[in-house]
């Protein structure tokens, strides 16, 4: 079994991959090859999916050993009722809090213990390395929202569950992921130095040895986060014996939304602005033959989606404003205009304007870089993800969890995982 100490700087960060992408499979088995054996999933990530992809690819490649965390407290979609079933069944319901509509979070004994052997069952393995409380802070928020001293009681009790579960096998470390974790202002802060205290509670000699937190070029606050003036967040859990691992390095919650930090120069190297126009012009073309086989008596330019497009489609800024777009406005319009069947001018359009985000992004990434005084001592003209990742490392991070759903994502962070 790898120790914490030996694991690699960065960590294949499982959110987004999925079982049924060949290319993933081929990217975390070219992640271990390189000598990455840390992989960060979650019982929620795709349903599922993504801890079945990891038990795939590492049951096909037993000579590759990895570290394996998982996490749970999110309740899937696709298991809501199965779920709720389950808490009334055993007698919980209580426990199971409603956060909003469609969205169910749980951290009880028994939702805990199911999750786990769900997750046996999709890594295909005995024992999980790392199991991680997922975003606790989510259980101060919604219709149900605990008190901060009722969260500090449920945190326990999870705690003294886990702490059976190392005892009995089934997992070797436990801790917590969350984005608030350390953050003094705000509102659903989850308090580091009390969770600490929780876990000794329980017993001297814890096994809580993990913490996860977003940690990234604009998210970099908890370096300034200090215990008694003496130490700050990364340096108290390092002197507790924590291993701290950081997430979203190239995702950031920047003051005015959404910040993607990274380049995509060989993805946007072919961009034809005369080409690129004339996608936008045959999809405009077609609604419009579709609105006159409707007959309807007016344009395809008196709808707003299209009015918004006209001005905006290639200045959209992040994939998070194309999808409220597209997903939110543009699909209904036209899965109602052409009878839930797109046409493939569509299909190009779409595209199209992915190209353009990438192309806004890489812009706007260089220039938060070269402006960035914080990389001043760190050569700024190499790949931007390995010169973050080294920045995050120097500023203490044990190790940096990163989606590298690509092999050439893997290949650009190849250095540090020797």
């Amino acid at each position: 079994m790898i120790e914490l100490s030996n694991l690699s700087k960065i960590g294949f960060g499982g959110y987004r991959i999925d079982i049924q992408n060949n290319i993933h499979g081929e990217s975390l088995q070219t992640a271990l090859s390189a000598g990455c054996n840390l992989i960060d999933t979650a019982s929620n990530y795709g349903g599922g999916k993504s801890e079945q992809l990891v038990g795939k690819v590492c049951e096909a490649n037993p000579h590759l050993k990895a570290f394996i965390i998982s996490k749970a407290g999110y309740v899937h979609n696709s298991e809501l009722s199965e779920v709720i079933s389950f808490h009334k069944k055993s007698g919980v319901s209580n426990e199971l809090l409603k956060i909003s509509d469609q969205f169910y979070y749980s951290i009880s004994p028994d939702y805990l213990e199911r999750q786990i052997k769900i997750s046996h069952r999709n890594l295909k393995r005995k024992i999980i390395d790392g199991y991680l409380i997922h975003n606790p802070e989510h259980m101060l928020k919604g219709p149900n929202a605990l008190s901060k001293d009722e969260l500090c009681y449920s945190l326990k009790r999870a705690f003294v569950f886990l702490e059976g579960k190392v005892k009995s096998g089934h997992i070797r470390y436990y801790g917590i992921s969350s984005n608030t974790i350390g953050l003094e202002k705000h509102d659903q802060s989850i308090d580091h130095v009390q969770l600490v205290k929780l876990a000794n509670e329980v017993t001297s000699n814890h096994n809580l040895k993990l913490v996860e937190f977003p940690f990234n070029l604009l998210e970099n606050t908890l370096l300034g986060s200090k215990h008694n003036n003496e130490l700050n967040f990364i340096e108290y859990m390092k002197k507790q014996g924590i291993f701290t691992l950081g997430n979203r390095p190239f995702n950031a919650n920047g003051p005015t939304g959404p910040l993607r930090l990274a380049t995509y120069d060989e993805e946007i190297i072919n961009l034809n602005l005369e080409i690129d126009v004339c996608r936008y012009f045959d999809l405009k073309q077609e609604i419009t033959k579709a609105l006159h086989d409707q007959k309807y008596n007016g344009t395809v330019d008196d709808f707003q989606v299209i009015q918004y497009l006209n001005q905006n489609w290639m200045t959209i800024e992040s994939q998070e404003q194309k999808n409220k777009i597209f997903r939110g406005f543009l699909l209904p319009f036209l899965n109602k205009i052409f009878n839930q069947r797109l046409p493939d001018s569509f299909k190009e359009f779409d595209n199209t304007v992915d190209s353009y985000v990438k192309k806004n992004t890489t812009y706007k990434a260089k220039k938060i870089i070269s402006e960035s005084k914080i990389l001043d001592k760190y050569d700024k003209s190499k790949n931007i993800a390995a010169t973050l990742c080294k920045y995050y490392l120097d500023c203490g991070i044990d190790s940096v969890l990163v989606g590298m759903r690509r092999p050439k994502y893997v290949n650009q962070l190849r250095d540090f995982f020797n």
